[in-house]
C-alpha cells in the first residue's frame, strides 16, 4: 500500500491529537498500520472502576481540604491529583502508537 500526501510546512494541515500535531497522511498511515497489525484501541474492562475510584477519592480529599485547610494546601493537593490522573492516563496509553 502506498499513501501519498504532503508533510511539508505550509503545504499540509497539521491535526492536533493527544500526542501532539500530526499531518493528515501520517495520521492515516498510523490508523492503517494499527488496523493491519491488529493493534486497535480498546478500553480495559477495569477502566470504569478506576475512574469511579479516582473521582470518589479526589472529591473526598478536596472536600476535606476545603473544610479543614487553607488555600495553599488545597491548591497543592488539587494540582497534585490532576498530575496523578494525567500520569496514570499517560501510563495507560503510553505504549500505544499515537
Amino acid at each position: 500500500m502506498i499513501l501519498i500526501g504532503s508533510t511539508a510546512a505550509g503545504l499540509a494541515r497539521a491535526i492536533q491529537t493527544s500526542k501532539g500535531a500530526v499531518y493528515g497522511v501520517d495520521l492515516q498511515r498510523q490508523i492503517l498500520e494499527n488496523i493491519l497489525f491488529g493493534r486497535l484501541l480498546w478500553r480495559p474492562s477495569f477502566a470504569l472502576a478506576i475512574e469511579v475510584l479516582m473521582t470518589v477519592l479526589s472529591a473526598g480529599a478536596l472536600a476535606f481540604l476545603l473544610l479543614n485547610r487553607g488555600l495553599v494546601s488545597f491548591l497543592f493537593l488539587a494540582f497534585g491529583m490532576e498530575g496523578l490522573i494525567l500520569a496514570i492516563g499517560e501510563f495507560a496509553i503510553g505504549d500505544m502508537p499515537l
